[in-house]
């Protein structure tokens, strides 16, 4: 594998004399390109795992999109290829020491398979797990590191992207950066959408019903900024130990529960002053979304929610 990477890269070195002095910098972004594309994205933190670049190409933008878009995925590519290629150095090494520090935990220095139950045992993994975080801490660092570019950098692209183009891409952003509350299967914009929308909706109650939403939404962003800073803080320590607390202990388990309260409160509240016969026309959808939150809660005590990616097994040992 080293022995192909040092033939691209002797492949770039003889193409630079051939170009033109407008086509070198195009040159560079393709090496980088390819440097990204080597990195295996073993990373445990889910942001350092995203490539913005391979995420505007997948979404197949117009040419006039991609031309407003190429000065910032230039700056974009320059500040993260090298901590990407550093990401990858780091793991190459962290396999084989972890892999040392397996065997020294396994077997004594003559080859004889330790024995769990012995004395001192405890003593001696106490040491491997220290050894182990240590060999770790410079993998975090940079995972973490990644992650904060891509957050300096989603934001500045999405806003290059007009829409209606830019919802899907900010969708898939957001998925990727934050699995594990997006996207939010309990969201009742569409349902509040289609109440708003309801014939026969006197203006008055729509003002009331505007209102309250106004004030629920700004409790959602709370608590989904607050589940941003606890998955942070979860992600990285997996990322220093590759060990965790259990989900149900965890602060970001409690605070999406509590957004998905706050949404049904908001449902109850707004179904609450529709008249009889709003109510009952908007009774299937109103059941309907009431019976996939209980789903949702009770698959969430088994850890099996929809369409969130388990995260990626650290490479072996």
């Amino acid at each position: 594998m080293k022995e192909m990477f040092a033939r691209e890269d002797a492949m770039f070195q003889e193409l630079a004399p051939i170009l033109t002095e407008q086509q070198m910098p195009q040159l560079s972004r393709v090496q980088m390109h390819r440097q990204r594309s080597r990195c295996m994205r073993w990373s445990v933190i889910p942001g350092a795992r995203i490539d913005l670049t391979a995420l505007v190409e997948k979404t197949k933008l117009p040419e006039e999109v991609i031309e407003a878009l190429e000065p910032t995925l230039h700056e974009y590519e320059t500040a993260v290829t090298p901590v990407m290629v550093k990401i990858q150095r780091v793991e190459d090494r962290q396999m084989l020491d972890g892999a040392r520090l397996e065997v020294e935990l396994d077997f004594e220095a003559d080859g004889t398979k330790v024995d769990p139950q012995a004395p001192g045992f405890k003593e001696r993994f106490g040491a491997w797990q220290e050894q182990r975080e240590k060999l770790l801490r410079n993998s975090a660092r940079l995972q973490k590191q990644v992650a904060e570019i891509n957050r300096q950098f989603g934001p500045r692209l999405l806003e290059l992207i007009p829409e209606p183009r830019r919802k899907p891409v900010e969708t898939e952003y957001l998925y990727l950066a934050h699995p594990f509350f997006c996207p939010d299967h309990c969201d009742p914009k569409p349902l509040f959408d289609a109440i708003m929308q309801s014939k026969g909706l006197d203006p008055k109650l729509r003002e009331v019903f505007q209102a309250t939403w106004d004030t629920y939404r700004e409790s959602y962003d709370l608590l989904t900024h607050e589940m941003i800073e606890a998955t942070d803080r979860s992600d990285e320590q997996m990322a220093r130990t590759l060990t965790g607390f259990s989900g149900s202990s965890l602060p970001e388990w409690k605070l999406r529960a509590q957004r998905w309260d706050k949404s049904m409160e908001l449902v109850d509240t707004v179904v609450g002053q529709l008249p009889p016969e709003l109510q009952a026309s908007m009774k299937p959808q109103v059941t309907a979304y009431k019976q996939r939150v209980e789903m949702l809660r009770a698959m969430a005590e088994h850890r099996q929610l929809p369409n969130q990616p388990a995260p990626p097994q650290p490479p072996p040992k």
